[in-house]
């Protein structure tokens, strides 16, 4: 017989030596199981469960404009999610909270937070609750075990209330909204005093916009400029001109003669025939009354010799008319110089008037350099302000919509599945009950039939003596009548006794 048939046998055999005692453990424990399991208090389970989701990013309160908090969408971020839920439906503060509404609801007296009661109080409820994340999905399984089926679904319905209250608030901070309400009005105020200050200057230093007026009076400058080159280069042009045509005006005659006339002067003849007869009366008179060697007589001989000598020289000569007139090229000339004086005339004014524009140009311009710094700094408080205003702007709008939304329940957590109400118990389980106790039976048995064996100092088994005198067995002796008190006068004896063959 092979050594595991032997083990087996001796198994067998001890098991059916002992068989009354084992029947009567067994059935004891099964017995305590059964009276256990109907003297114990009937208990009830809710049932609710918890999705968790990344639709929705966290806000963050952050100088950024759009700051958010993305824990990410991968696998391993998800877990970090569900785990983080997980451990916050088992926060203490929140089993503390759930032991005194359950008091409350049982009108039991509350435990005192921080005491020994207290702390037996949480343990007591975290083993009668359970919270464990469904495999491969985001979902959380939360199930509560009380006395009565309405006090496990509104201890499980007011731990749904305090787990997405306590979310909310750990998800974003407290007061965010109200926050950046006020610091939006505070900013708003900030922005408009600014902008009344950078207003007032520019009324003051009456302009709208400084880069583009100090570029519109370069331009105009520059513009200037050019023509007062130009306006210096008509002037110089027409300077020349007037003095070329000053020359050629000197060489040329004002007038020109035009006909000339050869003929005798009648006129004149006339003229003197007319004084010769005068003078001749004249002295006939005079010869009446004075000698012909008298003055007066000669006077007036000597004036007739003249008008006689004179009126033969005048028959003898022609007259010859000249007529003038306005040399032409003169006049063209001067008028040529007139045009051109005002036209000089109006360079230079238009020099001068642009001189002026160009100094009350520059002189804008170089006040506007000097506001430059001032404005710059302005202009830089009103678009930080601006800015500062616009950021906590949307802030506010996202601290309200996310205050919306939190009101709403429209976040990374959703309860799945409300707490259930069921009156059917879930504790005591009589099957499970029964068949615990009758492994614990089986357990029992085995531990009493292993006790009992290692304690036994008898010899029933060749097996024993074998193993006793280290030698094989090589017959038994049927027992008879009398063959007990031999062998051991104090013992009944066994069915057969074995012997152990000498010399072997």
């Amino acid at each position: 017989m092979s050594t595991d048939q032997q083990g087996t046998v001796r198994i067998v055999g001890a098991i059916f030596r002992h068989r009354k005692m084992l029947a009567w453990v067994f059935l004891l424990t099964v017995l305590f199981a059964l009276v256990s399991t109907l003297l114990q208090k009937k208990q009830y389970a809710s049932h609710m469960k918890v999705l968790v989701q990344s639709t929705r990013e966290t806000a963050v309160v952050s100088s950024q404009a759009n700051a958010g908090q993305n824990l990410g969408s991968g696998a391993d971020s998800m877990e970090a999610r569900v785990n983080s839920e997980i451990e916050l439906l088992g926060d203490e503060d929140l089993l503390e909270h759930l032991v005194l509404y359950r008091s409350k609801l049982a009108k039991e007296p509350a435990p005192d937070p921080g005491s020994k009661q207290m702390a037996f109080a949480v343990g007591g409820l975290a083993g009668r609750l359970g919270i464990d994340p469904v495999k491969k999905s985001n979902v959380i399984a939360i199930s509560y075990i009380d006395t009565s089926p309405e006090l496990a679904q509104e201890v499980l319905q007011e731990l749904e209330r305090a787990y997405l209250e306590k979310h909310v608030q750990l998800s974003r901070p407290a007061g965010t909204s109200k926050f950046f309400t006020g610091e939006a009005s505070n900013y708003n105020q900030q922005l408009a005093g600014a902008e009344k200050q950078l207003a007032d200057f520019r009324t003051q230093n009456q302009f709208v916009a400084l880069d583009k007026e100090k570029a519109a009076l370069d331009d105009n400058l520059h513009t200037l400029e050019v023509e007062s080159l130009t306006d210096e280069a008509q002037m110089r042009s027409a300077t020349s001109q007037l003095v070329e045509l000053t020359n050629r005006l000197h060489a040329l005659q004002d007038r020109i003669t035009t006909i000339v006339t050869n003929s005798p002067n009648q006129q004149g003849i006339q003229t003197l025939i007319a004084s010769l007869t005068d003078l001749r009366n004249r002295r006939i008179t005079l010869l009446a009354r004075f000698k012909p060697t008298d003055r007066l007589v000669t006077e007036v001989d000597d004036q007739i010799q003249n008008m006689e000598d004179a009126l033969s020289d005048l028959r003898t000569k022609e007259l010859t008319t000249t007529s003038t007139d306005n040399n032409p090229t003169a006049m063209l000339l001067k008028q040529q110089m007139e045009t051109l004086q005002i036209q000089r005339a109006g360079y230079a004014e238009n020099l001068r008037v642009h001189r002026l524009q160009q100094a009350d140009y520059q002189q804008r311009l170089d006040h506007l350099e000097q506001i430059t710094p001032e404005n710059d700094s302005l202009e830089r408080q009103v678009a930080e302000m601006r800015g500062m205003d616009q950021s906590v702007s949307d802030k506010r709008d996202a601290a309200k919509m996310e205050d919306l939304l939190d009101a709403g329940q429209f976040g990374n957590v959703a309860v799945a599945q409300s707490p259930t109400f069921s009156r059917l118990h879930v504790k005591p389980r009589l099957s499970v009950n029964l068949i615990l106790g009758a492994l614990t039976g089986v357990f029992l048995c085995a531990a009493v039939l292993l006790l009992v064996e290692s304690t036994r100092a008898t010899v029933l088994t060749p097996a024993d003596m074998e193993d006793i005198s280290e030698a094989p067995v090589l017959a038994t002796i049927p027992e008879f009548a009398g063959l007990a008190s031999v062998l051991d006068p104090g013992r009944a004896g066994p069915a057969t006794v074995s012997m152990r063959a000498a010399g072997a």
